[in-house]
């Protein structure tokens, strides 16, 4: 989200009113380190002026002076709460000593912004990236923790997985092996007439036999083959993954966050399996459930109900949650990186969406939202239904 003049406004400009004195202003000043006070009326709220501290010399010996009679000295700029802070940037870089002075529709005062005020504002933004990128870092520093156990569980069960596979396939060849050669052997027998003179049809059945028989033999060896040959070949890259293991794993993942907020996760039935990857699928999940919590007001428990449909060889996983939404012109905007619409005053780099949407893409499936303001959000994530 771009920033605005409101965005810059400067905490060290003291308001007063017309008719206050300056000496009862003086303390004020020097507590706020200010060197500008804004003439605002009491009531109204509708701006008369600025006054530069230095203009009003000698303040502690002019108590009997008021604001009303320097308002009118000092030249000032007004700007519009919504002006882009480029255009104010590049204000003050042609004149570092400039007062644009924000005022809404009604004339009235929301704040002054000052070289002083934009460079703090700059210096905030540099420590709030700063603390952002600090985060993302500890969260994909996280997940790859978590990946790293998943890939060594993983890894011991295929392991102990291929050892029965290679045992068992060595056994079924060699068992096989015995009843087949003693099957050859005695239609070999019949074929050379020492168990008598077969007729026409009785030749054409140990020929089926023999065929067989043979046949049976080749698919012994090619599994023994494929047992001694398992785990070379790279797997190919969209597989068969179940949704409801990636979604355990994933509130595993997520439990600490989902547990701070006390959220309330209804799944509505058995979820789908689809065409993809494990880990990027993990990293999708995980991220529509954070996001689905982390955007509800702090005044209501987050409610995340999740689904999936298919249809015509499309799997369709739906996240709903109750949070504040946003409007229909910021559906796209927010899977922009760093894009961060509404509050943002919510911790993260709006990173989180950007990085969901490339997921889904590098799958060959698309996400879409639904949203509507003070109700909450549907994110729909279309996958490749599993093709079995």
């Amino acid at each position: 989200m771009s920033i605005i003049a409101k965005d810059l406004l400067s905490t060290r400009v003291v308001v007063v009113h017309p008719e206050q004195r300056l000496a009862d202003a003086a303390a004020q000043l020097r507590e706020h380190r200010a060197q500008h006070c804004a003439v605002v009326d009491e009531t109204t709220r509708v701006f008369e002026g600025i006054v530069r501290l230095g203009d009003a010399a000698a303040l502690s010996n002019a108590g009997s002076r008021i604001f009303a009679d320097l308002s009118h000295g000092t030249q000032w700029t007004r700007v519009d709460d919504d002006t882009p802070a480029e255009t104010i940037l590049a204000y003050l870089s042609e004149d570092r000593d400039a007062i644009l002075v924000v005022l809404d529709a009604d004339n009235r005062y929301m704040g002054a912004i000052t070289m002083e005020s934009a460079w703090g504002w700059l210096v905030h933004s540099q420590a709030m990236q700063q603390q952002w990128l600090e985060q993302v870092f500890n969260e994909q520093r996280l997940l790859a923790d978590f990946l790293e156990k998943k890939v060594e569980q993983r890894t011991t069960s295929l392991r102990v997985a291929l050892d029965e596979f290679r045992s068992s396939s060595a056994q079924l060849s060699h068992d096989v092996g015995g009843p087949l050669r003693t099957i050859k052997s005695f239609v070999e027998m019949l074929t050379n007439g020492e168990c008598g003179v077969l007729n026409e049809e009785g030749q054409a059945y140990v020929e089926r036999i023999m065929r067989a028989a043979t046949k049976v033999e080749a698919l012994a060896v090619e599994i023994l083959g494929r047992a001694r040959e398992a785990g070379k070949a790279a797997p190919a890259p969209l597989h068969t993954v179940d949704l409801n293991e990636v979604m355990a794993d994933a509130i595993e993942l997520s439990h600490a966050y989902l547990q701070e907020r006390d959220a309330q996760l209804i799944q509505r039935e058995i979820l789908h399996a689809v065409s993809g990857r494990y880990v990027p699928l993990l990293q999708i999940v995980s991220n529509l459930l954070v996001n689905a919590v982390k955007y509800v007001p702090e005044d209501r428990r987050p409610e995340v109900e999740i689904w999936s449909e298919e249809s015509e060889g499309q799997v369709f996983l739906r996240v709903k949650d109750n949070g504040r939404g946003i409007g229909p012109a910021d559906t796209e905007t927010v899977f922009e990186p760093f894009a961060r619409v509404g509050d943002t005053r919510t911790d993260g780099a709006g990173l989180g969406l950007s990085i969901t949407r490339d997921a889904v893409l590098d799958l060959g499936g698309n996400i879409r939202l639904e949203s509507k303001e003070g109700v909450g959000s549907v994110f729909t994530v279309v996958l490749k239904t599993a093709r079995y």
